[in-house]
C-alpha cells in the first residue's frame, strides 16, 4: 500500500506539473502569409487592391519596362499593368529604370511614356490609359530598388520594386472613365542584356 501510494503521490505530482502553464513558452507564430506587393486604386465604382507576390511580367521589348499586378497566385484577373515606354530603337538600362525615382511622369510624354493597363476578366475589353494633357493624370514614383535577376519565363530580367501613386483617364475603345487614388508597391522588370 505504501508504494501504491508513493506512487500516485509521484503521478499527481507529475501531473500537476505537467499541467502546469510555462512562464518561458514561446507564443505560437503567426503563418498567414502577407504580400509587401499590392496595387490600390478606385476604378469604375469598386476599389481594388490587388495583392498578388508572384511577379507577372510584361512583354519582353527592348524600350519598356513594367509589370503586372493582379489578386492571388495564378489567378490573372482582375489585373492592373504599369509599363514605361521609351521611345522606339531605345534599351532599357539600369540607370533608366533607378532614375525613375522622384520622377512625375504625365501620359503625354514623349521620352518616357507611362501607360496603365486594366483587365476585368478574359472576356471583357482591356482599359488603357489614354494620352492627355491635363497634369493632374500622372505616374508619381516614389522610390524604385533593385529586387533580382530572374529567368523564370525564359527569358533573363532584371526585376525592380517601384513604389508611387497615380491616377489616370482611363479607356477601353467604346468608354471613358477614371482610375483615382491609385498607389502601387510592386515588381516590374526590363530585358537583361
Amino acid at each position: 500500500m505504501r508504494y501504491t501510494t508513493i506512487f500516485i503521490v509521484a503521478v499527481l505530482l507529475l501531473a500537476v506539473h505537467g499541467c502546469k502553464k510555462s512562464t518561458n513558452s514561446t507564443p505560437a507564430k503567426n503563418t498567414t502569409f502577407v504580400s509587401p506587393y499590392y496595387f490600390k486604386c478606385a476604378f469604375n465604382g469598386i476599389n481594388y487592391n490587388l495583392t498578388d507576390s508572384t511577379p507577372q511580367y510584361m512583354p519582353f521589348d527592348a524600350n519598356i519596362a513594367g509589370g503586372f499586378e493582379d489578386t492571388l497566385n495564378f489567378v490573372l484577373f482582375p489585373s492592373i499593368g504599369l509599363s514605361f515606354t521609351w521611345p522606339t530603337g531605345d534599351t532599357v538600362k539600369e540607370s533608366d529604370i533607378m532614375n525613375l525615382k522622384g520622377k512625375t511622369l504625365y501620359f503625354n510624354d514623349t521620352t518616357i511614356t507611362p501607360q496603365i493597363s486594366y483587365d476585368k476578366d478574359a472576356s471583357s475589353a482591356t482599359w488603357n490609359s489614354i494620352d492627355t494633357s491635363n497634369t493632374n493624370y500622372n505616374v508619381k514614383i516614389t522610390n524604385v530598388t533593385f529586387l533580382k535577376n530572374d529567368s523564370t519565363l525564359g527569358v533573363p530580367v532584371r526585376s525592380y520594386v517601384i513604389t508611387g501613386t497615380c491616377t489616370a483617364v482611363m479607356n477601353n475603345g467604346t468608354t471613358t472613365s477614371l482610375l483615382t487614388n491609385g498607389a502601387f508597391n510592386f515588381i516590374i522588370c526590363r530585358q537583361n542584356y
